[in-house]
């Protein structure tokens, strides 16, 4: 039964890696003026030793686990991880509105 358990774990680590990777290769650099690729490689290492442990790397994702597991039973479903990458959308389209306002705004002063 542990077994079980953790090879779910593990199971539901990788599948996170699998759809974050390309996030992760560039380390966070700006792809243009505007958009930035990828996850902060200073937000995975955690304890600033310019390296990301294992532990640091599965901890980040296991967070993101987490966050998709709504109903908390220890399982990402379709649905739940759909629901997440809609979220994580509509936040960005959000965040770019706002920017466009306040560069509207800002160009408007001038």
């Amino acid at each position: 039964m542990k077994n079980k358990i953790k090879n779910k774990i593990w199971l539901a680590v990788a599948a996170a890696f699998l759809m974050t990777a390309p996030a992760y290769a560039d380390k966070g650099e700006k792809s243009d003026g505007h958009h930035k690729k990828g996850m902060n490689f200073e937000s995975l290492d955690t304890d600033g030793d310019s390296m990301v442990s294992r532990d640091e790397f599965i901890a980040s994702h296991m967070k993101r686990f987490d966050t998709m597991d709504t109903n908390a039973d220890g399982n990402v479903s379709q649905e739940e991880i759909d629901a997440y990458r809609e979220a994580k959308r509509a936040a960005r389209k959000e965040k770019r509105a706002a920017k466009e306002i306040e560069e509207a705004a800002d160009s408007g002063k001038e």
